[in-house]
């Protein structure tokens, strides 16, 4: 059994254990080698049919060139245009399908409309010379951001708040305990994106999910129970973005987006605790 050394009542050294098992296995069977490699973007909707048509429209258009007859240039146009229209189409039935399993899912639905139609801001940074010198800047402006924001909280006048009637709710007083199969369904229904501080890719770990789900089970129930949560989960790689497109590139007009490695941010976070919650809440409460 995985991480079978230590003791699995103790949650910072089951997830530390945890996180070097599989490091140590991955670093084992699939040692860091680097490797020179051409960058050839990839479109989802490049198939067979499409390349075998790319290699026809090449090797037609080099018997163009090479004989420079009217025949041979009318049969390399032919192709070429039927080479774009078949790629036009591909690309139109794609996604067409891709927004057609989004029905019923709006979350799912705009991370596609925003993959289309938004701008990519992560590589949009200030100029420098030093990555490093550059995040540690940055890291030093948010945080003088948080501590001018905590000194400021004071001088905001509110109001009393109005009391409203108390209303009967059930007490949540203890958490029932996540079973292996809900966390193995938790974990087949997120996303594949993966953090920097993840020991494995998520796929990857979804491939072992039979071998993983009982510690991450019990990590996650651990965690609940005595109200704990490890430190690699509370540590996050942050990537500052620009607020909105076109804003000058200046340390104000960037905000920072943590990224929570895998287990912290969709397991426990994202799906343990709040669908927890919302199950005890009365239904004519408006969340």
């Amino acid at each position: 059994m995985l991480c079978a050394s230590v003791h699995w009542d103790n949650i910072d050294a089951l997830s530390d254990c945890f996180n070097k098992t599989l490091t140590d296995i991955l670093d084992k069977f699939g040692p860091l080698k680097t490797r020179t490699m051409i960058n050839r973007p990839k479109v989802p909707w490049f198939n067979d049919d499409i390349k075998q048509l790319k290699r026809q429209r090449h090797r037609l258009e080099r018997r163009a060139v090479k004989t420079d007859l009217p025949g041979d240039w009318n049969n390399y146009h032919k192709v070429r245009n039927q080479c774009s229209a078949f790629l036009k189409s591909a690309r139109v039935n794609y996604y067409s399908n891709l927004i057609d399993q989004c029905a019923g899912d709006s979350r799912k639905l705009l991370r596609v409309v925003n993959s289309l139609c938004r701008e990519s801001l992560e590589t949009a940074l200030p100029e420098h010379t030093d990555p490093t010198k550059l995040a540690n800047e940055f890291g030093t402006f948010f945080l003088k951001k948080i501590e001018i924001i905590m000194e400021n909280l004071d001088k905001f006048q509110v109001q009393e708040p109005r009391l409203i009637p108390s209303t009967p709710m059930e007490n949540l007083e203890s958490f029932s305990a996540l079973s292996i199969e809900e966390v193995s369904k938790i974990v087949r229904e997120s996303s594949n994106a993966s953090c920097r501080l993840d020991p494995v890719p998520t796929w990857l770990s979804k491939s072992c999910l039979d071998l993983l789900a009982p510690p991450i089970a019990e990590m996650v129930n651990l965690s609940l129970l005595n109200g704990h949560v490890p430190e690699n989960w509370r540590t996050a790689v942050v990537f500052p973005l620009l607020k909105k497109p076109g804003l000058d590139l200046v340390y104000k007009n960037f905000c920072p987006v943590s990224n929570l490695p895998f287990i912290s941010k969709r397991v426990y976070v994202a799906e343990g605790i709040p669908l927890r919650i919302l199950r005890k809440i009365p239904v004519y409460i408006t969340v």
